[in-house]
């Protein structure tokens, strides 16, 4: 549930940018960023008290905000869901489900990666989904990682060449004589 939650958040993120960020400018830092324009004050704005349901009434009475939330904790929940999130969007060829730039999202994959493995040699835990160990293996393949998610490791070796080829790109020619206007695409070798 949680990797759905997360994947619903960014569709949110997505869907409420008034600047209409274009997908390639979207990676790990403009979520962030996001979810602090967004998310973050939604949240701050909330008074909670701190009830006790035993008792008829409430233990503080002082209005409680929520904590501030580090920008590396963020960052870490994301590297947590990192490879489920990018098995999600290269998995289908409907451009519904591209909600980041792949290829920013993979160096991301990447970088969570090694970053969970320096944090463990630190004793820390960080960019790991509940109840999974940090990968011994610095160099570990990041198509055997989303073979985990279903489908063969050379599925996901496809998938991911596919998703790093350079886009053709649509061109729109308008014909005034013939009142048709043409899409045709084009594609850089």
């Amino acid at each position: 549930m949680e990797r759905y939650r997360l994947r619903a958040l960014i569709r949110e993120l997505v869907d409420t940018d008034q600047n209409h960020v274009p997908l390639q400018s979207r990676n790990i830092e403009w979520v962030i960023r996001r979810y602090y324009e967004e998310i973050h004050p939604r949240d701050s704005e909330r008074v909670r008290k701190i009830q006790d349901p035993k008792l008829d009434f409430d233990v503080d009475e002082e209005p409680k905000h929520l904590r501030h939330i580090p920008r590396a904790e963020i960052r870490g929940y994301f590297a947590a869901h990192a490879k489920w999130l990018l098995a999600q969007q290269i998995a289908s060829s409907s451009a519904s489900t591209n909600l980041l730039d792949v290829s920013q999202w993979i160096a991301f994959c990447k970088e969570a990666s090694r970053d969970s493995i320096d944090a463990k040699k630190h004793g820390v835990r960080w960019g790991i989904p509940k109840g999974q160990q940090v990968e011994g293996n610095g160099m570990n393949d990041l198509a055997k990682s989303l073979a985990k998610f279903g489908e063969t490791v050379e599925f996901w070796e496809t998938r991911l060449k596919a998703a790093q080829k350079p886009k053709a790109k649509r061109r729109k020619v308008w014909f005034p004589v013939f009142n048709v206007l043409f899409t045709y695409s084009t594609r850089a070798f």
